[in-house]
């Protein structure tokens, strides 16, 4: 057996060192493990914030708010419709209002053809009076501020009718364009509001579900970094073996140490080789017990693996994945596409609203410029009145000029009855021009702050849920997936722990193999007396009791303190 004591010697050493590499890689797995955890603690965090944004007040009160949007949104467009009907009944208004100045217009012309002929019958009457040729100066004068105010009507007349004629162009385009797009916007905002409701009661569950599984996969973890204690389990058992050969080594060297101390060589050498069987056995049984639980560990590292991928693709499957963002993105598009709707329809509102003043402007100008042209035709009547009086006293001389007083009476009926229709027409215009300004102005204005204020809060509301979301969901793919990868690869780097039990089992063979093929048998009296002492610290765990007791070893149970004698 002294020949043997460099072997057991080189073996101690060599058992010595094997397990420091091991020790490393279980102590770098058990630090991934940890920073796992700590990843899915964060990303069943978001969730949990996800789950709660989703079933809050606020996105319940975003959607709320969208709904009344979408249906002022369909209320515009049927506005526009009305609008353009309005502007289209205007437009018939002004050409009646059109026709009856030029009415006005070809009265003028007549007194024209009046003016010259009282011209020309005053000068063929002799008479020194300058009462008749007065009467022709007169109709002249009237004559010409006649046509000075028609005039002015039919420019100012023009100039309206060609302003509601672009504004009109204007409001019909923006219908053709926009009209069918805001019920079509707002159709798709309802329809979306439906979908996000069904969504985000499924996205809800579907995030306490994330977040389940998210903490299955942590107390999983948690179990499996307990399982890597096994390492600390190793580590002893080898240091027990380790110290046993030592003071195996010690002892056949000489020492007087308490295992061998008084014993004969041949009571020695036998108690020697028992004791080598036995660390021998001590080994096998660790390397089995480490090969068993790295096995169980690499499993569950693969098995944990797959889970937290299924929880990323569970994630990608209801928040959106493949790039095309979450589903609250088409949502916020069609809620962008409709602010801008709005936004321009408020603008071209602003517009027709300016324009419309405009042209009240000119109809309220031209219904108060009437009184002028009933003046002219007041001054007629007594023109002509005046003058058929004096044709009355010249008797048959002044018959011509009778008839053309009689003529002058007749235009200025119709010219009455031309301002009394202009005013009409004028009346008629404004009440269809107050219909379109009644429907737009600060009232309209109002709705559409109103519906564009709540698109803007519907879709500020939206938009933080989606945000929560797109944070959670990013969390899950960024975070989740590399642990899903780690979890999965972590196997690869415990090589060193999973080769660990083929060394264990050949340094048992070697030690087996020691004493030699003839060695001494030690009496059942002294391995109950003398094997546990072979170890320098007793055992701790109780495999390895069990395995010393089966080698004829007497062993007391380790004594355990009391939280008393600890803490006082």
């Amino acid at each position: 057996m002294g020949l043997r004591i460099p072997a057991l010697r080189g073996l101690r050493h060599r058992l010595d060192e094997a397990f420091a590499p091991v020790d490393v890689e279980l102590l770098a797995a058990g630090d991934r493990l940890g920073q796992a955890v700590t990843r899915l603690n964060d990303i069943n965090a978001s969730f949990d914030g996800l789950r709660q944004t989703l079933d809050g007040e606020a996105v319940a009160a975003a959607g709320a708010t969208l709904g009344e949007a979408a249906g002022a949104m369909r209320a515009l467009s049927d506005q526009l419709r009305q609008e353009g009907e309005g502007l289209s009944a205007l437009s018939v208004k002004l050409g009646g209002v059109g026709t009856c100045i030029a009415t006005l217009a070809r009265i003028n012309r007549g007194l024209s053809v009046l003016s010259l002929n009282s011209a020309i019958a005053s000068s063929g009457i002799i008479d020194t009076s300058r009462d008749l040729s007065s009467f022709a100066e007169e109709i002249r004068a009237l004559m010409q501020i006649s046509e000075g105010a028609v005039r002015r009507y039919e420019q100012a007349h023009a100039a309206a009718l060609t302003e509601l004629r672009r504004v009109a162009a204007a409001q019909a385009g923006f219908a053709r364009q926009h009209g069918p797009l805001l019920r079509e916007v707002a159709e798709r905002i309802a329809t979306g509001l439906g979908h996000v409701a069904t969504r985000r009661r499924d996205a809800a569950q579907a995030a306490a579900a994330v977040q389940e599984r998210g903490q299955s996969i942590v107390t999983a973890v948690a179990d499996t970094v307990s399982a890597l204690q096994v390492g600390d389990a190793t580590r002893q058992r080898i240091e027990h073996v380790v110290d046993a050969l030592g003071l195996l080594a010690e002892g056949l060297g000489g020492a007087a140490l308490p295992w061998c101390v008084g014993l004969a060589p041949p009571e020695r050498d036998a108690l020697a080789a028992r004791a080598a069987a036995l660390q021998a056995a001590q080994l096998r049984d660790t390397g089995q017990s480490l090969s068993t639980e790295i096995a169980r560990i690499s499993t569950a590292l693969a098995r944990l693996g797959d889970q937290a991928h299924g929880m990323v693709a569970t994630g990608d499957a209801v928040f959106g994945g493949g790039g095309e963002g979450s589903f609250l993105t088409a949502m916020r598009r069609d809620l962008d596409e409709a602010t801008a709707l709005l936004g321009e329809g408020h603008a071209r509102r602003r517009q027709v609203d300016a324009a419309m003043a405009g042209i009240d402007g000119m109809m309220r100008g031209l219904l108060t410029g009437l009184a002028a042209i009933r003046e002219i035709e007041t001054d007629m009547r007594l023109a002509g009145l005046n003058a058929a009086f004096k044709c009355a006293r010249l008797g048959e001389k002044g018959r011509a000029l009778a008839a053309i007083t009689r003529e002058l009476r007749s235009h200025a009926r119709q010219m009455a009855e031309g301002v009394q229709a202009l005013s009409v027409a004028l009346e008629a215009a404004l009440e269809a021009g107050d219909g379109i300004m009644a429907a737009g102005g600060a009232a309209q204005a109002g709705a559409l702050e109103t519906t564009l204020g709540a698109l803007r809060q519907g879709l500020a509301g939206l938009q933080g849920a989606g945000d929560d979301m797109d944070g959670a969901i990013a969390r899950l793919r960024q975070d989740g997936g590399q642990v899903a990868d780690a979890l999965t690869g972590m196997s690869s780097g415990l090589a060193g722990a999973a080769a660990l039990p083929g060394l264990l089992h050949d340094a048992a063979a070697e030690v087996e193999a020691l004493p030699g093929p003839r060695a001494p048998v030690a009496s059942a009296e002294l391995l109950r007396e003398r094997l546990g002492l072979v170890n320098a610290v007793p055992y701790t765990m109780a495999r390895e009791r069990e395995i010393a007791r089966d080698f004829g070893a007497e062993l007391e149970e380790p004594m355990v303190a009391e939280l008393d004698d600890i803490l006082f």
